[in-house]
């Protein structure tokens, strides 16, 4: 969620101190530009590159991917089958409970991706929590 909003929610490296000298410096030192022939992650790795085992520091950038698709065939599974089982009354006018079923056995079976029941169980969790006496 934070990616699509431009957002960085992870803050490994964050101290005033740092914050404060890096923002101090000139631009082309901090972007790269200038002639300065760096990644965007010049001043870091100029900081503590040499510490780092070689395959980190030359390494190729990866996403950060939470396992949901395991999670919600394996210990999710039954918590999302009963979540999804019936639809709250609220919803009815909104979700076919065919449909509904459809999309768990699709997903059971391959012909969807997790985020499709996940977001139909999140919901209904949310409708019976806020919605329903």
């Amino acid at each position: 969620m934070s990616m699509a909003h431009s957002l960085e929610v992870r803050v490994p490296f964050v101290d005033r101190d740092v914050v404060e000298f890096v923002a101090g410096l000139p631009d082309a030192w901090r972007t790269g530009r200038g002639g300065l022939r760096r990644s965007a992650k010049a001043l870091l790795l100029a900081a503590v590159g040499d510490h780092l085992p070689e395959a980190v520091v030359r390494g190729r950038k990866r996403t950060f991917t939470l396992p949901w698709e395991r999670w919600l065939r394996g210990p999710l599974r039954h918590r999302v089958e009963e979540g999804i089982a019936e639809v709250p009354a609220p919803l009815l006018q909104f979700l076919n409970p065919s449909e509904v079923r459809a999309v768990w056995q699709d997903f059971l079976a391959g012909r969807t991706g997790w985020a499709r029941p996940w977001a139909i169980y999140v919901l209904n969790e949310w409708v019976r929590r806020h919605l329903t006496p």
